[in-house]
């Protein structure tokens, strides 16, 4: 279809301008942050999974990667903080849960369970606590939104 040189660069102003202003719309969202832990935490799980290198080796590879990921953060305290927390408690629950029969890991190193399963779980904080801050600002939205409907 032919259209005239006017038309064609109407166009590409208005899909500028309105690509730019929807994305906004995940930018103020976070979804695209979500999204990238998302697929961290996945590319995690999968070589965890996929990677035939012994377990130190793989648990060194989930730690520098997070590490690298979350020390350029501004948030990077209470990253680390979750990170070590969830990576403890998670292995930790594991570990239990392994050890009364639910199910096991067929090369446990760490007790009952695999020595790079922490590292999975440090690839996991950042989206967990992406998620939390999210659905706290939700939250907190919500219960301003009721508050000024009760008040008016």
């Amino acid at each position: 279809m032919k259209l005239p040189r006017h038309i064609w660069l109407r166009l590409f102003a208005i899909g500028g301008i309105s690509g730019a202003l929807y994305d906004q719309i995940h930018v103020q969202g976070h979804v695209l942050e979500l999204l990238t832990n998302f697929i961290w935490f996945t590319a995690a799980y999968l070589a965890s999974a996929l990677l035939t290198w012994p377990p130190p080796l793989v648990m060194a590879l989930f730690f520098v990667t997070w590490l690298a990921r979350v020390l350029p953060r501004r948030d990077r305290v209470p990253q680390l903080v979750q990170g070590v927390g969830m990576a403890l408690a998670g292995t930790g629950f594991e570990a239990v849960l392994s050890a009364t029969g639910a199910f096991h890991y067929l090369h446990p190193d760490l007790g009952h369970v695999p020595f790079w399963l922490p590292g999975v779980y440090l690839h996991g904080a950042p989206l967990a606590l992406n998620w939390l801050v999210r659905m706290g600002a939700g939250n907190r939205e919500q219960t301003v939104t009721d508050s000024r409907a009760a008040a008016g």
